[in-house]
């Protein structure tokens, strides 16, 4: 056996129980998640039922269990044509064709077109999504920058969901 120089491994794993405590009594307060109160993921399915209804929306998100989480959830609450692009995606260029096929120059059948648009930052940079012109943020780390390509002919909408209850 090497006795290990860089760590003092007894403290290392009592630490790490005492961290998995702390976080265990965190989840214990919170209790178990209710979609059905979740106000953003609501004020998310107003906005694409009633605001923007009809137009194309791209929501921006850090994980791809949230991208996962939202598009379930907004189907259950009537939004349809939902696609979703994350690191685990294996044709991203096909739901960017889907999404966008004016900018793309691509032919797709009006029943396969994607409305809204859920990614991670697979899509943040370096593909044509200018069909639309509706972008939300729904993370702490995106900016601004999504939509600095717009049609300059069209209105470009940026929504952000902002942390807190």
């Amino acid at each position: 056996l090497v006795k290990n120089i860089f760590f003092n491994t007894d403290k290392l794993i009592k630490d790490i129980y005492a961290d998995n405590e702390k976080l265990l009594s965190i989840v214990s307060m919170i209790g178990i998640w209710n979609p059905q109160e979740d106000r953003k993921l609501e004020a998310l399915a107003q906005l694409l039922t009633t605001t923007h209804k009809f137009e194309k929306v791209i929501i921006f998100t850090q994980y791809s269990d949230s991208a996962k989480y939202l598009a379930y959830y907004l189907r259950e609450k009537g939004v349809g044509s939902i696609g979703v692009a994350t690191g685990d995606s294996i044709d991203v260029s096909s739901l960017v064709k889907k999404f966008s096929p004016i900018s793309n120059n691509a032919s797709v059948k009006k029943d396969e077109e994607i409305r809204v648009l859920i990614s991670t930052d697979v899509l943040s940079e370096g593909q044509n999504l200018q069909d639309a012109h509706i972008v939300v943020i729904c993370a702490r780390c995106y900016g601004v920058v999504a939509v600095d390509e717009c049609d300059v002919f069209a209105p470009c909408y940026s929504y952000s969901c902002i942390p807190g209850r």
